[in-house]
């Protein structure tokens, strides 16, 4: 294996971790107990970037507004 094929998936795993630590729900392979099931409220793209310091940020996706909120789970 490369040295930069090495860093490469060092990074991509550093994404990977800090994207699962910022979302809080249950998606995909990623199952929290404390958050069993899809909350439709994170129904956004997480951006990552940078390599020493990763920041991340949201982008809003096409179809969320197909999601129905129920009323009670609703932020004011």
């Amino acid at each position: 294996m490369q040295s930069r094929e090495a860093a490469a998936m060092l990074n991509v795993g550093r994404w990977i971790y800090t994207a699962a630590l910022a979302r809080k729900e249950s998606r995909g392979l990623q199952r929290l107990a404390e958050y069993p099931a899809l909350d439709p409220r994170q129904t956004h793209r997480l951006i990552l970037s940078g390599i020493d310091t990763i920041g991340i940020r949201t982008e809003s996706v096409p179809h969320a507004q197909e999601l129905r909120i129920p009323r009670e789970e609703r932020a004011i």
